[in-house]
């Protein structure tokens, strides 16, 4: 069990990472010249797999932690229930804060800034 554990943390760190990078390397790119049009949508793909992290990390992270401690300290099966609802306290959490994080990048995106009227030029 405690390889299982190991190997599952360093791929969902290494998935991170690459998230990360990926996200880095498209954030510099034009890659159609239409004024980072692409990139501000491979920017909503990047953050809709955060998303999926946020929600599945916790959640599997704390049922992971609940049966360890079931196994390791021969506690009751209440420890996986509470450890449970702890993760999908912590999921509930994570999906609200990428859910405000894209609807944000959203927003950035549609707000323009009004033509200059004759009155308002410097």
């Amino acid at each position: 069990m405690h390889n299982f554990v190991k190997k599952w943390l360093f791929s969902i760190f290494a998935l991170a990472r690459l998230a990360f990078l990926l996200y880095n390397t498209i954030e510099n790119l034009d890659i159609y010249g239409n004024g980072g049009q692409a990139v501000k949508n491979l920017s909503l793909l990047v953050w809709l797999s955060q998303l999926g992290l946020s929600v599945a990390l916790p959640l599997g992270g704390f049922i992971l932690l609940g049966v360890w401690l079931h196994n390791r300290f021969n506690w009751g099966s209440w420890i996986i229930i509470v450890c449970a609802v702890i993760g999908v306290i912590c999921a509930i959490d994570g999906l609200r804060t990428s859910l405000k994080a894209m609807d944000r990048l959203a927003k950035d995106e549609t707000k323009e800034k009004p033509p200059v009227s004759f009155n308002d030029h410097d």
